[in-house]
């Protein structure tokens, strides 16, 4: 996953694992230590509860989110990285499938997207409209619709043509804010 501790992966892995069927409010520490096989003081060394692991993770899964602008400015350029754009690893899920069901994903990462805002996609925003609250709500909504969109469009659907839709979309909001802004 990305610890480099191996009882660390092995939480990690063992809270999605129980996220694939059971809720995360339902999910307590002693089932997560037995699932993971480590102790609970192995546990209570790292987290103070179940909710931090899920937060760390949603963390991992951001740091491995690519950044908007290589969308923006070229779709294909993406598609090569390491990092992924959200809306791909969402619709490939993945390792992160039961993570990105539960209720609380949507609001923990966009706290985690504000507190490690890339300053350069920041920049774009604040370039277009030269406010920063402003910008945060920009990327938030932004961020909210590629996820909704990622959800939403049936796997039998041309998903790269969505996505090169909705990239367009963006790129033209940002002109009109940008043109309001002048």
């Amino acid at each position: 996953m990305g610890h480099t501790k191996p009882g660390l992966e092995r939480i990690d892995h063992a809270l999605l694992t129980l996220l694939e069927t059971t809720a995360l409010e339902r999910i307590k520490v002693v089932d997560l230590c037995a699932r993971a096989h480590v102790s609970r003081s192995t546990f209570y060394t790292h987290y103070s509860n179940v909710g931090e692991v899920y937060r760390a993770l949603v963390r991992k899964l951001a740091l491995e989110t690519s950044s908007i602008l290589p969308q923006l400015r070229c779709s294909a350029c993406a598609e090569g990285g390491q990092r992924k754009p959200l809306c791909e690893l969402i619709r490939r899920g993945g390792a992160y499938h039961s993570l990105l069901n539960e209720d609380r994903f949507m609001s923990i990462l966009m706290d985690e997207s504000t507190t490690a805002f890339d300053e350069e996609t920041l920049d774009m925003y604040t370039e277009a409209c030269h406010d920063k609250s402003i910008a945060f709500a920009l990327y938030a909504f932004q961020l909210a619709g590629c996820i909704g969109a990622a959800r939403a469009v049936p796997e039998s659907e041309d998903w790269h043509t969505v996505k090169q839709a909705i990239d367009s979309f963006i790129r033209g909001g940002l002109t009109a804010v940008r043109t309001r802004s002048a």
